[in-house]
């Protein structure tokens, strides 16, 4: 048997154990989504708003995800001890962390708080009774039957509240990662694959 034999018979009887290793990061999952579908309900009327549904909801959880990751980074024991809080909560937790006094009474923070309580009534939603009673002179009461009545959450379905809420969800984010250190920021924003194989002790 030649020398390269030997290596080659060497090599084939060796084990190599690879690993693939990824962070999800599901805040820009959402986030990604919730932008494509906003480029979808402007591209066409049709079926417009459904997409814009889609934005608006996408970008409300984007604002819980948020709250998790950067919680789970800046805070000790973060899902043992802050898993349950509320969406607002979680919010304000982490932006203390970055040295940050959300008021929401005030942009973009006053549209997370909208976006939370749209949230909300999507997850726990009910059927709603809905009227309109008005006295109109004989013959101008036909006009009434053309009104389309709408729940509040029917009435956060639109191209400039999808927007707003795109806005608010880009602007936290970029509030969240000014302080934080290129490692933190890494930490948040890549979820890249990371590869690694290893022989016998030795790795490349």
């Amino acid at each position: 048997m030649s020398a390269n034999d030997e290596i080659a018979r060497i090599m084939n009887s060796k084990v190599i154990r690879t690993k693939t290793e990824r962070k999800f990061l599901p805040q820009r999952l959402l986030l990604n989504a919730a932008r494509h579908q906003f480029a979808e309900a402007t591209r066409s009327e049709a079926g417009s708003t459904y997409n814009l549904l889609a934005t608006v909801l996408l970008s409300a959880l984007c604002i819980e995800a948020i709250g998790n990751t950067y919680g789970e980074l800046l805070i000790h024991d973060w899902e043992r001890d802050f898993d349950n809080s509320s969406p607002r909560a979680k919010l304000r937790l982490v932006a203390n962390q970055c040295r940050l006094t959300p008021d929401f009474g005030t942009q973009p923070w006053q549209t997370a708080c909208l976006l939370i309580k749209f949230r909300n009534k999507i997850a726990h939603a009910r059927p709603e009774e809905l009227k309109f009673q008005n006295e109109q002179p004989t013959g101008d009461h036909r006009k009434d039957f053309s009104m389309r009545l709408e729940s509040d959450v029917e009435k956060l379905i639109t191209p400039e509240f999808a927007k707003k809420s795109l806005n608010a969800v880009n602007e936290i984010l970029n509030l969240l990662n000014k302080p934080l250190t290129d490692a933190q920021l890494n930490a948040v924003t890549h979820d890249g694959h990371r590869h690694s194989a290893e022989m016998e002790g030795t790795r490349s």
